[in-house]
């Protein structure tokens, strides 16, 4: 053979080979598809997105609200985490089948799963993370909720944590609260102590929108009276305009005053509290919600019910 034909024999079987080895690679290489995500959340920045289990950040630069950023990545299901500006985390499932060429994958404030506290996005609040969301409205007209609680039932309402925060809800507001299927019972506090409950609320698969509005008819009515003694003083708040907040009473012959009795609720204007004591001669103080003090000293409590109507006239210029 000569030198001319062998070079010849050679090239060949080396292409043949490099066409093998490319095919194979071709063969054992996932198809791999175009996926476009989209920035849906407003007013919230995207500093990273991280895909599949790559630690690598995929962002060269921000990625603002309503913009959209092409990847190209392998035709299998996965999975997309993103981080914005604040440390939110948001993670998103994504399902590319074989005849998936290009999908587009929206990034919103339902992907978040992450809350260290109450965020406001786009005018919206959202507190929490779970399958479903809870929208949560003040429709009280003159008190701001402080304190707000969704507890899953036979749990402690008392352990679980105030999905506020800082955040105050006032008249009108709105909060979305992220949490699991399952009944929860929703309990909320507002400004004065008063306690409004919705009782159980089932969140279920088959159900989209649940929403709560806080009205006087969900406040709770505690005891409208305290005390372990065999006579009663009825209180009755006969001011125009305020809720009486605060009640105390102590032994005339004292210095120091008992506990607040209205630790659970308010005197509202014409409503009526009763002390039970027992007979002696006592001082009795009330606080309404301005901070104002309203006190009598030395009221004789008898076997038979006494009665305040607490009016301006009452009100303290100063009494230790």
């Amino acid at each position: 053979m000569s030198r001319t034909k062998y070079l010849v024999v050679i090239a060949l079987i080396t292409i043949a080979t490099l066409l093998a080895i490319i095919h194979r690679f071709i063969n054992t290489t996932s198809p791999e598809t175009q996926l476009t995500v989209k920035n849906v959340i407003q007013d919230i920045t995207l500093a990273e997105i991280y895909l599949e289990n790559d630690t690598s950040n995929c962002l060269e630069q921000l990625f603002r609200p309503g913009e959209i950023i092409l990847f190209t990545v392998p035709r299998s299901n996965s999975a997309i985490r993103a981080v914005d500006t604040e440390g939110g985390v948001y993670n998103t499932a994504v399902t590319i089948t074989d005849s998936t060429e290009i999908l587009q994958v929206d990034i919103s404030m339902t992907d978040r799963t992450v809350f260290e506290e109450t965020i406001e996005s786009g005018g919206e609040y959202w507190s929490g993370s779970g399958s479903c969301t809870i929208r949560i409205t003040n429709a009280l007209e003159e008190k701001d909720i402080y304190w707000l609680r969704v507890t899953r039932q036979g749990e402690d309402t008392e352990s679980s944590p105030d999905r506020l925060g800082a955040f105050i809800l006032f008249p009108g507001r709105t909060i979305n609260i992220r949490v699991d299927y399952g009944n929860h019972i929703l309990n909320a506090e507002d400004n004065a102590q008063n306690q409004y409950t919705c009782g159980i609320f089932p969140i279920t698969p088959d159900i989209q929108n649940y929403s709560w509005q806080i009205t006087r008819d969900d406040r709770l009515s505690p005891s409208a009276e305290s005390g372990t003694g065999s006579s009663r003083l009825v209180l009755c708040n006969a001011l125009d305009d305020w809720i009486i907040t605060e009640v105390y009473h102590r032994s005339s012959a004292d210095t120091n005053w008992s506990g607040n009795h209205l630790v659970a609720r308010g005197i509202e204007p014409k409503d009526q509290y009763s002390l039970l004591l027992d007979p002696g001669t006592y001082d009795i103080r009330v606080v309404d919600e301005d901070d104002d003090t309203y006190t009598r000293l030395s009221v004789s409590i008898s076997e038979e019910d006494g009665r305040w109507n607490i009016t301006m006239d009452d009100l303290d210029l100063f009494i230790p």
